[in-house]
């Protein structure tokens, strides 16, 4: 007998319909779904849809595939599986009961362990799904909650941060500090991971982008500015001159034809009346 009313509905959305009605009820279940201490009542062709994990349980030679329970452990977040199991009936799964959070650091948190849940028990759909809501939080509170947001960068990039067979999350934190870097820089416990991470790196970086005298690199002048005293300049500028570069300009050789442009190059001040600018030097090693 067909479960669809023939010129209601479509089947599909018909079938989502059922998956709704079907989440944590125990009509119909053939499998239950033990992980800290709780459970909930599933079916295993609606779990084996779109999780690789639960096909390969139940259609390969494992015990459960004839059991009536899998269990998951206790190593993970509950409400994460609630969530993922959730995602599975097509229900949204930071919404209703599932989404406990109270603070948006707690949100952020819970979009990170719902993806490592989704990883674990390969479930594509919920880690972009995850992905995308994380990105958008962070992106939302940014302006009003900058250590909130760097404590979840923190979880999912420090040295310590656990590992996922898809790198999706991570690449999106990475996304977003480099749109954020300058003021990332500007938080303690960014730099300290920076640091903590690639001590060379981490502190070439933060020197860079702080400008703090170490991130200065002495250059040298052409025979044309022989006259000109010492200076150094910052080295996050990346602006040079092929001709000044090119080698050193001899007395007869013509009259630099940037030397009239102002604000070229620029950056940097060599302590007296006119500051020569950026291409009057050669050598110039840009990070």
């Amino acid at each position: 007998m067909s479960l669809f009313k023939p010129g209601t509905t479509s089947s599909v959305n018909s079938s989502v319909r059922l998956s709704h009605a079907l989440f944590n009820d125990q009509t119909l279940s053939d499998v239950r779904i033990e992980f800290n201490g709780q459970h909930i009542f599933g079916h295993k062709a609606i779990l084996a849809r779109q999780s690789e994990y639960f096909f390969r349980a139940f259609t390969g030679q494992f015990p459960v595939a004839s059991s009536g329970t899998i269990s998951l452990g206790d190593d993970d977040d509950p409400k994460a599986i609630h969530a993922m199991v959730r995602h599975l009936y097509d229900l949204p799964y930071d919404q209703a009961s599932v989404l406990f959070a109270k603070s948006t650091s707690a949100d952020l948190m819970f979009h990170i362990n719902v993806f490592e849940v989704a990883d674990k028990y390969d479930v594509p759909s919920l880690r972009v799904l995850s992905v995308g809501k994380f990105a958008w939080l962070m992106e939302s509170i940014w302006s009003i909650k900058k250590e909130e947001v760097c404590q979840a960068i923190q979880r999912l990039c420090a040295p310590n941060a656990v590992s996922f067979a898809d790198r999706s999350l991570q690449a999106s934190a990475a996304t977003f500090c480099s749109a954020h870097i300058l003021d990332l820089i500007k938080i303690d416990s960014f730099v300290k991971m920076l640091e903590e991470g690639e001590p060379f790196a981490g502190r070439l970086l933060t020197a860079v982008l702080k400008g703090k005298s170490e991130s200065v690199i002495q250059t040298k002048k052409c025979d044309t500015c022989a006259t000109v005293a010492d200076s150094t300049i910052q080295a996050n500028l990346t602006q040079k001159c092929i001709s000044c570069i090119s080698g050193s300009a001899s007395p007869n050789a013509p009259l630099n034809p940037h030397r009239s442009v102002t604000g070229f190059g620029g950056g940097f001040s060599a302590g007296f009346g006119n500051a020569p600018t950026l291409q009057h030097y050669k050598n110039f090693l840009p990070l």
